[in-house]
């Protein structure tokens, strides 16, 4: 697991509060299990500035297996450096099991999504695994209702988060005219 001093500043606030069940995670569980990612790379996501994030992708990729694909690996950092918050690359799992730590993770993971769209509303890209969320994310816009033509309508508010619905936006266009819309870069796959 990262140390808390090297995750950024602006996640401060957000970690200590749950240092203890962290510090349980990293001293009693993990180390009798064999689990991905490796143990440094736990948390290595919130070395992203909140501040950056544009989009959130909840969707469950976290690796189960310790076998990385060097394609998606690649394609994930390019699209973190846009922007592109891959928040279950936080999380652990028990390696060749990608849901054993789901639900240890969810009171941090509501607090986390609370966090961000609180702070730094943004677009949200959720799976039918991972829609459960939809509730703790503060001013939700669902995008359900629009389509590749009327999403060019959507309303635009900076205080909204958009809710792309699973499914619905595979190639970024939801994503891409939103953010257009709101005056931020788009994502290039």
């Amino acid at each position: 697991m990262i140390p808390i001093h090297d995750v950024h500043e602006t996640w401060h606030s957000l970690l200590p509060l749950y240092l203890e069940e962290l510090v349980t995670l990293e001293e009693q569980v993990l180390p009798n299990i064999s689990h991905q990612p490796q143990k440094n790379k736990i948390f290595q996501v919130f070395n992203f500035p909140l501040t950056n994030i544009n989009v959130v992708d909840l969707h469950l990729e976290v690796n189960c297996s310790p076998r990385v694909d060097l394609a998606k690996s690649i394609q994930r950092v390019n699209l973190e450096l846009q922007g592109v918050f891959f928040y279950p690359t936080a999380l652990t799992v028990q390696t060749g099991n990608p849901k054993t730590h789901r639900y240890s993770w969810m009171n941090f993971s509501i607090r986390v999504i609370d966090f961000i769209s609180s702070l730094q509303p943004c677009i949200w890209r959720v799976t039918e695994e991972t829609k459960y969320f939809i509730p703790y994310i503060k001013n939700p816009f669902f995008t359900k209702a629009y389509d590749k033509t009327t999403i060019k309508e959507i309303p635009i508010h900076p205080d909204y988060n958009y809710i792309i619905a699973p499914g619905d936006d595979k190639s970024y266009e939801f994503t891409n005219t939103i953010l257009s819309k709101l005056r931020k870069p788009t994502i290039e796959l």
